[in-house]
């Protein structure tokens, strides 16, 4: 039987039942190894069971914030799917100390996340929509001109961005254990502009203190913030080898 995958955490002796329906309402289990426990829901079939969708991916999240909410978790990739229970054994025996060590880091803390929409002034964005405007001469020149945006919208991004982030990440200062920066220096279909993103790994006790700065900061902000969380600490969880979340 497969197993599709929801995050893992330290073995549990005496679980408290019952657990929170899985993917497409699939009864959730836990198999442990190595003093640590994987939390999984069988799957009949590894590819169109485990297709994400809106509807999954909600049930998915539900389960791992469920477990997050009475112990620390190494929340997993969604569509982590494994053959059988000895698979799943043998990834938690291979990960034991990387496991063990990241759960104890991640005791008592949650994921909160900021993201600061970067807006260029007219003048700065003037040069290249223009030449993206430009009547289409041929596929190469238009090519070259959004080649242009790309690389000139990578290179303002981070400029314009820093001094914003260190003042965040100021601010918050005595709040959060780790952060972690993310850059998508061209503009997306949501926000229409580049995204700086700023993930805190905080302490529960420290998140209505957290919420409160956030809210101070936005008030004196000439920048757009948002802020998100919390959740499982999704963007601290360390990756082994395979490439696939421990």
């Amino acid at each position: 039987m497969s197993y599709l995958a929801y995050c893992i955490c330290a073995t549990i002796a005496n679980p408290r039942l019952p657990f929170p329906a899985g993917v497409d309402g699939q009864p959730v289990s836990l198999i442990m190894a190595s003093d640590l426990c994987m939390v999984v829901s069988a799957v009949s079939n590894r590819v169109n069971d485990a297709r994400p969708d809106v509807e999954r991916i909600l049930a998915f999240e539900r389960v791992v914030e469920a477990f997050h909410r009475e112990r620390s978790v190494l929340p997993v990739r969604y569509g982590l799917v494994l053959d059988d229970e000895l698979q799943a054994i043998g990834m938690l025996n291979r990960n034991t100390n990387v496991c063990i060590s990241a759960l104890r880091e991640l005791e008592g803390c949650v994921e909160l996340g900021i993201r600061i929409i970067v807006e260029h002034q007219e003048s700065e964005r003037a040069p290249v929509e223009t030449a993206l405007d430009l009547p289409p001469r041929s596929l190469g020149v238009r090519y070259l001109a959004a080649r242009k945006y790309h690389y000139i919208a990578r290179d303002r991004c981070p400029r314009q961005g820093t001094d914003l982030t260190e003042e965040i990440r100021g601010a918050f200062r005595g709040l959060f254990v780790k952060c972690r920066m993310e850059t998508s220096p061209v503009p997306n279909s949501i926000f229409r502009a580049p995204v700086m993103s700023l993930d805190f790994l905080v302490e529960r006790k420290n998140v209505n203190a957290f919420r409160q700065t956030f809210r101070m900061l936005n008030k004196g902000s000439h920048a757009k913030i948002l802020l998100s969380g919390p959740w499982p600490p999704y963007s601290f969880v360390p990756t082994h080898t395979g490439g696939d979340k421990c």
